[in-house]
């Protein structure tokens, strides 16, 4: 019994990171904010997470290509088949990783923006309608995105002679604007 402690501790390692992987995936990291400035961010950082990306595969890359898994080692095959092999591997890697990279990298920084906040921000949009049974107010930026937002009925009530109104921000730590506040 013994003999199999460290494979269990292996195997408990690994659930705990896949059950980690799994809870940050299915948070909702977008919560609070307006859509057109998590896509004005995710365009901004488009380039850093291909070379985060590119980084991450050849790290994981060098990983096979130097120390390769003993059960994947063969005394019968060539060093080029073997590189055959493994780049038919990597690809394959690169491939899931790359799919899911940039969502990934984006929902981090997100979560990172929250931790703490720097100042506040205003911005005026026009409004153009509230639904009483959500609680949603439709507004339409400067770039004529429409979003929504859930603001009470008390705060609802003021805005029906408002054809424009203030929304304050709260400004976080990679300046990414969340958390949007009706200004009366």
């Amino acid at each position: 019994m013994l003999r199999y402690l460290p494979i269990l501790k292996k195997i408990f390692r690994v659930i705990i990171a896949i059950a980690i992987g799994i809870g940050f995936l299915c948070i909702n990291w977008e919560e609070g904010y307006l859509r057109s400035d998590i896509e004005d961010y995710r365009n901004s950082m488009k380039t850093y997470n291909k070379y985060f990306a590119i980084l991450t595969l050849i790290i994981i890359s060098a990983r096979f290509l130097i120390k390769r898994p003993r059960n994947l080692k063969s005394k019968y095959l060539s060093l080029k088949q073997d590189l055959i092999y493994y780049v038919f591997i990597i690809l394959l890697l690169e491939l899931s990783i790359l799919s899911s990279f940039h969502k990934f990298l984006t929902d981090l920084s997100l979560a990172t923006n929250k931790i703490k906040t720097k100042g506040r921000i205003e911005r005026v949009y026009e409004k153009i309608s509230y639904d009483d049974k959500t609680e949603e107010l439709f507004i339409i930026d400067s770039k004529f995105d429409i979003e929504s937002i859930t603001i009470s009925k008390n705060e609802s009530q003021n805005l029906l002679n408002n054809s424009k109104i203030k929304l304050t921000f709260s400004l976080g730590l990679l300046n990414i604007p969340f958390d949007p506040k009706y200004k009366q």
